[in-house]
């Protein structure tokens, strides 16, 4: 066992939180997360596990037990697969090494998260996030439909435009503020903004050109964004008079 712990020492060096290898109960606790080195930091506040691996005289002739515990980002269903799986690779390598193939199916599972925690909710629909959704979390890591806090971003701007107003109106000093996080209320980066602004726009353009191309649907023909006139396709040409 001390050998493969030695091993497993060199390859996650201070994800090894704690082992106990001579007492009457050995075990050591591994800090997992997914593998996406580029984003090491954000899988590490986001989506993360705590695995306690309890060991008997006879491993490793004997499956370990596994518990779980400072999970975060996890829902309870993947925690029992995960504990179903790794159950499975122990009961294949038994009388093996097998503590880091454990760990690494681990982090390959967790990796199928991505950066968006599935036990989370969109705050503003109160939605769960689905595959394929755009998502945005802020930096205080509130997650949110890209296309929600767009559209909360679009109604803080306009409530601070107001504000700046009805300040000048009464000739009071307007102290100049950023629209913050909808649930904590930390204020958004101008990157940020800049960035949901932009992902409304193009939004908006979307639903003008959707109208456009029902509009196009109806009559039969293509519509020109700019002059909104139709070219009438698939139309017979007209007679010539005295034909």
């Amino acid at each position: 066992m001390e050998e493969e712990l030695e091993i497993l020492e060199s390859i996650y060096n201070d994800d090894i939180l704690d082992k106990n290898l001579h007492g009457e109960n050995p075990s050591i606790e591994v800090l997992i997360y997914p593998p996406n080195s580029e984003n090491e930091e954000d899988n590490k506040k986001n989506i993360i596990l705590t695995l306690i691996i309890k060991f008997s005289k006879n491993y490793p002739n004997e499956i370990p037990k596994f518990e779980f515990k400072n999970v975060k980002g996890i829902i309870d269903q993947d925690i029992k697969e995960i504990n179903v799986r790794i159950t499975e690779i122990a009961a294949k390598n038994i009388g093996e090494h097998m503590l880091f193939e454990i760990i690494q199916d681990i982090k390959d599972f967790l990796n199928s998260y991505g950066n968006v925690p599935k036990s989370c909710k969109c705050s503003i629909c109160l939605n769960n996030f689905e595959d394929g959704t755009k998502v945005t979390h802020l930096d205080c890591y509130h997650y949110f439909h890209t296309s929600c806090l767009s559209t909360f971003l679009a109604y803080a701007l306009n409530d601070i435009e107001d504000e700046k107003r009805e300040a000048e109106m009464h000739k009071i000093k307007w102290k100049d503020r950023t629209p913050c996080c909808p649930e904590c209320r930390q204020s958004m980066n101008t990157s940020q903004i800049e960035d949901l602004k932009q992902f409304n726009t193009i939004r908006q353009t979307q639903a003008k050109m959707k109208i456009l191309f029902e509009k196009q649907k109806k009559a039969g023909g293509i519509i020109e964004p700019k002059e909104d006139f139709i070219i009438v396709l698939n139309r017979a040409p007209e007679s010539e008079p005295g034909t």
